[in-house]
């Protein structure tokens, strides 16, 4: 995931080589670590753009976070969440958080 967001954003051509196995970022049933490893990752990928000078535009950051969610029991949240205009990305995380906790709980 980082490197299509480094891609798209000109990073220096060092961090654009990285592997590609390795920048999959996906969250689906048997994900390890699920949602809260996934939202940190991406979290992460975000602030090194934003540490290079190449932040994220929010809406993309809110697109780009529901296209790797593959888990079926998120479903209805995210695509609840992907139709609410009014939802920003920041709102989505929490409450793809929330499903997550409720799901474990």
């Amino acid at each position: 995931m980082i490197h299509t967001l480094y891609r798209h954003h000109g990073a220096p051509s060092h961090v654009q080589t990285q592997n590609r196995n390795d920048c999959t970022l996906r969250l689906s049933t048997n994900s390890f670590g699920g949602a809260e490893l996934y939202m940190d990752k991406f979290e992460t990928d975000l602030q090194d753009l934003e540490e290079i000078g190449k932040p994220y535009d929010q809406a993309m950051a809110k697109i780009d976070f529901f296209t790797n969610i593959q888990d079926d029991e998120d479903k209805i949240v995210k695509e609840n969440l992907e139709m609410s205009d009014d939802k920003t990305y920041h709102d989505c995380l929490i409450e793809i958080m929330r499903k997550s906790i409720s799901v474990e709980n």
